[in-house]
């Protein structure tokens, strides 16, 4: 019996469908273990990576608050030393602090008023919260309790326009070893992506150089000292002042987090006392 040619045409349509199919099988199966690897970093592209789980953050970060800190051991070892000569053997000047977190709060409400940031979280007095403890996500400080009820509290985020908070420039070689720090004042711009560092006056040698870490400094309260702030993102020396022109671009944004974490210090004691004196529990 004679084969149609449109039972031919279809009998090669089917062939070729097949054979599609299945290149398109392969394809898909090869691209799959690729898609899965480079699913982080487009996340990371698109901004929708959890701040806590971005591992580039999380670097980043750490890095900051190591050369933070290898500046302020280098001070304190020099302050040390010197205390050491005046006292006489056996003396110690250091005196002890502490950071114990005091637990995770979720946001319930974020501030819409322009160039006003601001969260509520629901974590408030009888939780132990009070006004003046820092908020952080991840080792970035992003706000401080400015007020609280019973069950929520009102946070001043970092970038608020009335925001400010005693902060530390760390200055760092070509190579990226700090070599020294610089004191002023981070201030909020009431945008969330940009902040100013203030009070930095010139001197000889000072260069401040986009890339460089802001860390928090004694000054504000119960803020703990070496939390992340931010990065230079510009800097320029003022034309009719002796002071720098400095802007902070924030590692974190906790606008786009359902939750942050809430510090509370221990007291401050003298080396002699052996043990720590922490606040009241909620």
């Amino acid at each position: 019996m004679p084969i149609g040619n449109r039972t031919v045409r279809l009998v090669v349509a089917l062939v070729v469908l097949a054979v599609l199919g299945g290149a398109v099988g392969v394809f898909a199966w090869a691209w799959r273990p690729l898609e899965r690897a480079a699913a982080p970093w487009r996340a990371h592209i698109a901004g929708g990576v959890d701040g806590d789980a971005d591992p580039l953050l999380i670097l980043r970060e750490r890095l900051a608050r190591l050369n933070a800190r290898n500046v302020v051991l280098r001070r304190r070892l020099r302050e040390y030393e010197d205390l050491s000569r005046r006292l006489g053997p056996g003396s110690a000047g250091a005196q002890i602090v502490a950071a114990k977190v005091l637990g995770r709060a979720r946001i319930v409400a974020r501030s819409l008023r322009r160039n006003r940031c601001h969260v509520t979280i629901d974590a408030g007095v009888m939780d132990g919260v009070v006004a003046g403890l820092p908020v952080v996500v991840g080792e970035s400080l992003v706000g401080v309790v400015e007020g609280e009820q019973a069950g929520t509290s009102l946070v001043q985020l970092v970038t608020d326009r009335h925001s400010r908070v005693p902060a530390s420039l760390v200055l760092a070689d070509e190579e990226g070893r700090p070599v020294g720090e610089v004191l002023g004042v981070c201030a909020g711009t009431g945008s969330r992506d940009t902040m100013q560092l203030l009070f930095v006056e010139d001197r000889e040698g000072l260069e401040v150089r986009p890339g460089l870490d802001v860390v928090t400094a004694p000054g504000r309260g119960q803020v703990p000292p070496g939390l992340v702030l931010g990065v230079v993102s510009s800097a320029a020396r003022e034309p009719h002042s002796d002071h720098w022109s400095i802007e902070l671009r924030p590692l974190r944004d906790p606008t786009r987090r359902a939750t942050v974490l809430v510090l509370r210090g221990a007291r401050i004691l003298p080396p002699e006392a052996g043990t720590l004196a922490e606040p009241p529990g909620p």
